[in-house]
């Protein structure tokens, strides 16, 4: 679906730009000084955008096709680990040592002090 979107876009992109390139170049052919040096400018800088969003669209396209024939990657699967086993292996209380100790004391700690 995005494919066709893209193609699309692009392609409307091509014809928009043809079209300004053709009005430009028959109205700079009929214009006369600076008119002429506008339209003639204004038909180069189409025709550069018309160049770009051309090979764009020929690159989505052969890139669609190469990965149609491209064998798929070999996936491998990898052991799951569990995040919390891996903190409390690294989480190691003293013997006889109580993790809320300080906190049933009553007082509030101070945040500096930690």
């Amino acid at each position: 679906m995005a494919f066709v979107a893209l193609c699309t876009a692009l392609g409307l992109m091509c014809a928009g730009l043809a079209v300004l390139v053709t009005i430009s170049a028959a109205k700079a052919g009929s214009a006369s000084g600076p008119e002429r040096k506008y339209f003639a400018w204004a038909s180069w800088v189409a025709l550069v955008l018309l160049g770009v969003t051309f090979v764009a669209l020929v690159w989505v396209i052969l890139h669609r096709i190469r990965s149609r024939f491209r064998p798929p990657s070999q996936r491998t699967r990898t052991e799951h680990i569990s995040a919390w086993q891996i903190a409390g292996q690294r989480f190691r209380l003293e013997e006889g040592e109580d993790p809320v100790a300080d906190d049933e004391e009553g007082e509030e700690s101070d945040p500096e002090d930690r």
